[in-house]
């Protein structure tokens, strides 16, 4: 981002300023205008209009117009950077202390049931999304359709192609669609995966097996 200076001092830029941004070569991506930039993570630009914030792209148009009092974070959804289909949600965006969901078009719908939501780590397979609801954590895929509902004691986390989580205090497993594979009744599990399992009781650690596995 780039300011054109009209002769006043630099604390004094940020209210009556023409801001622009530039490439790498120095060419205007978008020419000088009133408005303020703010954090930059890619591939958008936090940015303020007449004291309304929103996203411009990295070509310098507004991808979220500048409608939200503030605008202070954003996950990036799979899809971002692949496959695109109609509609599809593309990011999520903490706005007026709330998260909303952005689709590929800019279009956002609110998503104010969730306190929190988060990619659930690398993606491997379907993508997973975590998140928080009255204080439990849950499970939705990159639709925000429910894989199962906020239970969880702790956010879940990856493990062995599997999802680690706890449950009434109960460590188990789940697969990558909600679904318990490993039954959430023990003080913990060394890793998920498939087959045999190091699990610890009460008592000790052991080797769980499926019945039939």
């Amino acid at each position: 981002a780039v300011a054109r200076d009209k002769g006043q001092k630099l604390e004094d830029l940020f209210d009556d300023n023409e801001w622009g941004l530039m490439d790498n070569s120095g060419r205007w991506i978008r020419e000088p205008a009133p408005f303020l930039p703010g954090r930059y993570r890619d591939p958008w630009l936090m940015a303020a209009q007449h004291g309304l914030q929103g996203l411009l792209d990295r070509d310098g148009r507004w991808h979220v117009s500048p409608r939200f009092a503030s605008v202070d974070d954003w996950l990036q959804l799979p899809g971002m950077h692949s496959g695109y289909q109609e509609g599809q949600l593309v990011a999520a965006i903490f706005a007026d202390h709330r998260w909303i969901i952005v689709d590929r078009h800019g279009r956002t719908r609110d998503t104010a049931n969730f306190e929190w939501l988060d990619a659930l780590g690398p993606p491997s397979g379907p993508e997973v999304l975590t998140v928080l609801n009255n204080g439990r954590w849950g499970l939705t895929d990159q639709r925000l359709r429910v894989l199962l509902p906020a239970q969880l004691d702790t956010r879940p986390q990856r493990s062995g192609g599997l999802i680690k989580a706890v449950h009434e205090g109960r460590t188990g497993c789940l697969d990558l669609r909600g679904r318990w594979v490993v039954p959430a009744e023990f003080a913990d599990i060394q890793e998920c995966q498939g087959g045999a399992i190091a699990a610890a009781s009460d008592t000790g650690w052991g080797i769980w097996r499926a019945v039939g596995g």
